[in-house]
Formats: structure tokens, C-alpha cells, sequence
């Protein structure tokens, strides 16, 4: 019987996993509830079968310490929500553990998974350029403020969710590309990858601009240093994505309005509402070096700040997670946390000897545009943007399983 139940549990975690992307998009509730179900159907697993093997990895012993750390800080220097919202992080550490040592261990798990990603990607960017030309997407969402594209999604992130589910499985789709070897699906490959591009760029995300050229530039500088028969196309395409890039600019309004606003910020960077949020997070930092503020704490402390470092802007949180655990974890916090993903980088590491290299590479660009430390970012506190992280970096770290039935 209990046999039973564990095949159910796992069937079921299964589809939720692979149904991850499309509830991002449309509910952030639905997308909660199925990362939480994932999580806990794998410590039943566990139980089940009394699996202790996943116990044994580095990254995940870390995760846990991060996590207890957390709890107590919680639990002594924050308020009562803010300490059960951290117990409630286990649920992220949970879910990772479910991916790499439960649901996609296999090639067959890994390829599915590409496959209805593929799928929700194209569905996902199909509404979206409807909503850029229409006004309004197919499912029904205008436009959103501030010139940026939400597609099916209430909020304008949708090029931070393309990207991020994207990148983990880009190996296996360019693995797929070149066993096929046809010119026509070679040549559909690199429109639908253009496609993906030029939509990043028209949806008013620059953080996810600048992360998609950096995973571009990774992308090339590894096809061109690792098979020298790739160099030429390599040049090739990084001069038509080079012209996309400029032709955007020049006729379309919104892409050359970020654009001027990027250069603006950048070149007065500490005066600008990100430059203001991060000298506060230096400033908690440097007066609570060991332990922070607190967890969720940042947004409290902010304003009062204010006349004594001379900012007129505050936030709920520093729009940077290495800011956000300095300044609300201390060095243990944040020396935990990058102790933790160092680990799930080194993993992936371990396997590029065993595995081809698209399976290995693409996957470890993903963690760079995940991990990528001077970039804006969400807070990894908050629910939707947790989620999102988490199931990028469970999939890149489980990406190379699909090797295991595949050679060189």
C-alpha cells in the first residue's frame, strides 16, 4: 500500500514540477501550493523508504544551515510573520531536493521536462507579442504601467520568468538541435531563439536585458574557445544579435527608452533609487556586521536612515540579494548563503568530465544568470521571485541527468 502511495506522490510531484512555468505566469497562489505540495510529498518519500542518501549532499547540509540560521535570527531580532515566514523557506531547500534527488534524476524525467517547458515557452511568448502589438494578451491582460510586458502574467515580469526557465534546459535543447542535424530545424532553432531575444529586450525588463547579454556572451565565449569549427558562426551570430540589438533601439520606442534610462543610471548611479537602496544596505551592513538587521527588516530601518546618509529614496528591500542578506543576515547570513550556492556551482562543475559539454555548459550559465551578483534583483524572500529562483537553480543542477542515457 505504502508502495502505492509513493508511486502516486511521485506521478504527482512529477506534473506539478513540470507545470512549474506555466503557474508562474498565471498564479502565483497555484505555483506556491505546487512547490509546496512537491516538497513535502518528497519528505514523505523519504519517510517512505527511509531515504537518507540526499542528507549527503554538500549544497543541501548548507541550504539547511542557512536555513536554521535563519529561523533563529528570525525567531530573536525579527517579528513573529517574519520568523514563520522563514520556517517556511524549508519548503525552497525541500523542493530542491525533490529535483535533483527524486524527480529528475533520469533522462527520461529531464527530457519531459524540456519538452513542456518548450511548449509553455512558446505559449508564453505567443501572448506576450499579442499583448506588445494588440494592447491586450490573448488571455486577456492589458498592457501593464510603466511600459513593461506581463503577457498572461498581472505582473511585468515575464522576460525574468522566460529566461530563467529557459536557460536550465537550454543544453538539452540544443543537444536535441544537433543530433537532428537538419538545416531547417537548425534554422527554426535559431529564429526561435531570436524570437526570445528580441522579446527580453521589447519587454522593458533591464535586468533581464543585461542578464540575456551576459548569458549570450557566456554562451559564445564557450561555443568559440571549445570547438574552433564553431568560431565563424559564433562571430556571425553575435553580429545579428548585435543588429538586432540596434535596430530595437532605433525603432522601438520603449526599447530605446530603457536604454537611455539604463546609460542615465548608470553613469550617476549613486544618486538614482537603486544607487540610494544600496549605500542604506552598506550602511546596515557596516553597523551590524555580524548578524544584520534582521531578516525582513530592511524596509523598517530605511526611512530613518534617510537624513543621517543623505537619500531621498526607500524600498522594502535593497533590490540586490547579496545586499538583501548582508544587510538583514550579516557576514553569517550571507557567507552561509554563498557557501550554499558555491556548492550547487561545484556540483554541476564535477559532472562536466562525465558529461557532453552542451548538457554541462548551458546548465552553469544559468546558475551565472541566477547567482549574477551585480544585477538588480527581486527579493528572495518574496514568494513569486523565491520560487522563481529556486526552480531555475533546481533545474540547472539537474539538467546534466539527461546524460545518463545519452554519449558523447
Amino acid at each position: 500500500m505504502l508502495i502505492k502511495f509513493d508511486a502516486v506522490l511521485k506521478r504527482m510531484s512529477f506534473g506539478l514540477l513540470c507545470l512549474m512555468p506555466l503557474l508562474l505566469a498565471v498564479s502565483r497562489a497555484g505555483a506556491d501550493i505546487a512547490l509546496s505540495l512537491v516538497a513535502v510529498s518528497f519528505l514523505l518519500h523519504s519517510m517512505i523508504h527511509r531515504r537518507k542518501d540526499w542528507l549527503k549532499r554538500h549544497e543541501i547540509w548548507a541550504m539547511l544551515l542557512l536555513w536554521i540560521y535563519l529561523s533563529l535570527q528570525s525567531l530573536l531580532m525579527s517579528d513573529q510573520a517574519t520568523f514563520l515566514r522563514s520556517l517556511a523557506w524549508l519548503r525552497f531547500i525541500m523542493f530542491y531536493a525533490s529535483v535533483v534527488c527524486w524527480l529528475a534524476t533520469t533522462s527520461q524525467a529531464i527530457s519531459w521536462i524540456a519538452k513542456i517547458t518548450a511548449m509553455t515557452a512558446a505559449l508564453l511568448i505567443i501572448d506576450t507579442y499579442w499583448q506588445y502589438f494588440h494592447g491586450i494578451s490573448l488571455s486577456g491582460q492589458p498592457y501593464p504601467h510603466e511600459n513593461r510586458l506581463g503577457g498572461p502574467m498581472t505582473h511585468p515580469n515575464i522576460a525574468n520568468l522566460l529566461l530563467k526557465v529557459c536557460l536550465p534546459v537550454a543544453g538539452i535543447w540544443a543537444w536535441w538541435v544537433v543530433a537532428r542535424g537538419a538545416l531547417h530545424i537548425k534554422l527554426f532553432a535559431d529564429g526561435a531563439a531570436l524570437v526570445l531575444f528580441a522579446l527580453v529586450l521589447i519587454s522593458g525588463e533591464r535586468s533581464s536585458s543585461l542578464l540575456m547579454l551576459l548569458a549570450c556572451a557566456l554562451i559564445a565565449a564557450g561555443l568559440f574557445f571549445h570547438d574552433r569549427r564553431l568560431r565563424a558562426h559564433v562571430i556571425l551570430a553575435s553580429g545579428l544579435l548585435l543588429l538586432v540589438i540596434i535596430a530595437l533601439i532605433a525603432t522601438q520606442d520603449v526599447v530605446h527608452m530603457r536604454a537611455t534610462h539604463l546609460i542615465n543610471q548608470l553613469a550617476h548611479l549613486s544618486e538614482s533609487v537603486y544607487g540610494q537602496l544600496y549605500i542604506a544596505a552598506f550602511h546596515f551592513w557596516y553597523e551590524n556586521p555580524v548578524f544584520g538587521l534582521g531578516a525582513g527588516q530592511f524596509k523598517y530601518q530605511c526611512e530613518a536612515v534617510m537624513p543621517l546618509l543623505h537619500t531621498t529614496y526607500c524600498d522594502v528591500h535593497p533590490h540586490n540579494i547579496y545586499l538583501e542578506w548582508l544587510s538583514e543576515t550579516g557576514t553569517v547570513g550571507a557567507a552561509l548563503f554563498i557557501t550554499a550556492m558555491g556548492l550547487v556551482v561545484k556540483s554541476l562543475w564535477h559532472k562536466r568530465h562525465s558529461t557532453p559539454p552542451l548538457l554541462w555548459y548551458l546548465p552553469m550559465v544559468a546558475l551565472a544568470v541566477v547567482l549574477w551578483p551585480a544585477i538588480v534583483t527581486q527579493s528572495i524572500f518574496s514568494n513569486w521571485p523565491a520560487m522563481l529562483f529556486w526552480y531555475s537553480l533546481s533545474i540547472a543542477a539537474a539538467s546534466p541527468s539527461f546524460a545518463k542515457r545519452h554519449v558523447h
